[in-house]
């Protein structure tokens, strides 16, 4: 499972209201969903929160994965 969040988020929250705070969460969630495999599950977790449940067939694919998504 990969854990993530959205970097600064409190920020576009505060500047921006929270209307365009919720757009933004809504935008994270379908590039997360357009970019996962099949095999996975992704969800929000709560606030900024988000989670990938994955079917990977090796720690090492798991890391890669994990670090595609954070570049």
């Amino acid at each position: 499972m990969i854990v993530m969040d959205i970097d600064k988020f409190k920020s576009i929250n505060h500047t921006f209201g929270h209307t365009v705070g919720d757009e933004t969460l809504k935008k994270a969630g379908q590039i997360l969903q357009r970019e996962i495999r099949k095999s996975d599950v992704c969800a929000r977790i709560g606030g900024k929160e988000s989670g990938m449940l994955l079917q990977v067939s090796s720690p090492l694919d798991a890391t890669n994965l994990a670090v595609n998504f954070a570049d």
